[in-house]
């Protein structure tokens, strides 16, 4: 069962020591390539406290935040965390604030932290 510890009254990292959680960093790793950015690994403390050393560090983070938050959400619900969900969750946020961006006529600091997003 996905996140199942027997023994253990609160997990040490769950965002990172599960073997279905370190699937989920890595496909997120392949994400981000295919996006042009490139982190070679995600240690446990950029997944717990995001990323400073990376051009697009707003985008990256909100993307860890996001992944951590749907995990989280697997971890409760005992189920496995699927990356085209992950997908989903990621594309409804642009879309939402790009309608956000637009109204407030923000579009270039939208563009700023979503520039490099291309839709899965």
């Amino acid at each position: 069962m996905f996140f199942l510890w027997r023994y253990e009254r609160i997990p040490r990292a769950p965002f990172t020591s599960c073997h279905y959680s370190k699937n989920v960093w890595a496909e997120v790793i392949k994400r981000f390539d295919k996006q042009g950015i490139e982190i070679a690994n995600l240690s446990d403390k950029d997944i717990m406290l995001g990323i400073v050393r990376c051009d697009d560090e707003l985008f990256v983070n909100h993307v860890l935040l996001v992944a951590k938050q749907y995990v989280y959400y697997c971890r409760q619900k005992s189920s496995l965390p699927l990356i085209r969900v992950l997908d989903s969750k990621i594309k409804m946020i642009y879309q939402l604030e790009t309608i956000i961006a637009k109204s407030n006529n923000k579009m270039s600091a939208h563009n700023i932290k979503w520039g490099k997003y291309k839709v899965q």
